[in-house]
């Protein structure tokens, strides 16, 4: 999938670390793609979405973190265009950074947020036994958090306003200060252990994400409208993060010079019917503003939608591999299906 995270402005999706891929083709011939050799077909396998072959084996290039921890720094935002700027100016000392939104605010404080930057703490080797583990919750553990969350559930709307609200007021409190000590490299990347099985209890049907990256002009306003519409029509994000990318060569690049906004709902089989139709509209609104989707997050995009955000080439020259490596269509998915397929 190319995955991207908090420093995506900085070091570029997950495919800028591969040197080489070991392939096995729907053939069943094994082939090996270098990136000196094979340049521009390592690009085009790379975020393939495991439809052009079976990864293998991978030779990354990786580089070396000088310690174990990074120093935070937290800066309230009132609104989005503040956010965006803030972004901006924390993008060049910063070795990564994101910006929590408040989903549930509107009007002149629609997408106020806390931009968290992180630098490495120091440079220099860290002692092996310096560096953390991540924690394996025990049983009794992700039980009390199964419970919490299942006994929460009644009170997740206003649970979440009044959390965003607490959380954006810690935050103005903070603001343009380091946090304290410095957080662990391992607390500060990944979420504890048990906050999956705390996170499924609470949300039994689970969610629905979009993501959509927009170029660095537009985003303030298409932003904005996005979040408008989606509040106006009753669908109340309760998890909103906006990160900063660049693009990047990959065939099928999601990634634009610019910003990405995340927004999580929570799925409900009664509010389908308003929440599909309204992200399918917002989904057209990026996409004319010359915005793309991340397909690991994506479940409603058509293949119009997609061709027309990606681009018509790169769709083409994908298929054109896709019927030059695997001819008899072996290789398939419901994703495939859905956004490269013409719909019958």
């Amino acid at each position: 999938m190319n995955v991207t995270g908090r420093n995506a402005w900085r070091c570029d999706p997950f495919g800028a670390a591969i040197l080489a891929l070991e392939l096995v083709l729907p053939s069943g011939q094994v082939c090996t793609l270098t990136r000196e050799r094979d340049g521009l077909l390592l690009r085009a396998f790379v975020g393939s979405l495991g439809l052009l072959g079976i990864i293998t084996a991978i030779t990354l290039q990786l580089q070396r973190i000088p310690c174990s921890s990074v120093n935070l720094r937290r800066r309230a935002a009132g609104c989005l265009a503040e956010v965006l700027a803030v972004l901006a100016e924390e993008a060049e000392g910063s070795d990564f950074m994101e910006a929590w939104l408040d989903g549930l605010a509107t009007g002149p404080e629609l997408g106020r947020g806390i931009v968290t930057s992180a630098t490495f703490s120091a440079a220099g080797d860290t002692p092996a036994a310096a560096w953390e583990r991540p924690d394996r919750p025990g049983r009794l553990e992700l039980a009390l958090v199964r419970l919490a969350g299942r006994l929460s559930r009644p009170a997740r709307g206003p649970g979440v306003r009044v959390v965003n609200r607490f959380n954006y007021w810690r935050g103005t409190r903070r603001s343009g200060s380091a946090t304290g000590q410095p957080r662990g490299l391992y607390a500060y990347a990944f979420w504890p252990g048990a906050a999956a099985a705390g996170y499924h209890a609470l949300f039994p049907e689970g969610v629905q994400t979009f993501q959509a990256f927009v170029p660095r002009q537009p985003a303030r306003e298409i932003f904005e409208q996005v979040l408008g519409y989606s509040q106006q029509h009753g669908c109340w994000p309760i998890w909103c993060i906006i990160k900063q990318h660049r693009r990047d060569p990959f065939l099928l690049s999601y990634q634009v010079d610019g910003f990405s906004l995340e927004l999580v709902y929570p799925r409900r089989a009664q509010g389908a019917r308003v929440l599909e139709p309204a992200l399918q509209h917002m989904m057209d609104t990026v996409i004319e503003a010359g915005g793309r989707f991340y397909l690991a997050k994506d479940q409603l995009l058509t293949q119009a939608q997609y061709r027309q955000s990606v681009g018509a080439q790169a769709v083409d020259r994908f298929l054109e591999l896709k019927r030059q490596y695997d001819p008899d269509t072996l290789l398939q998915s419901d994703l495939f299906q859905r956004v490269f397929q013409p719909a019958a």
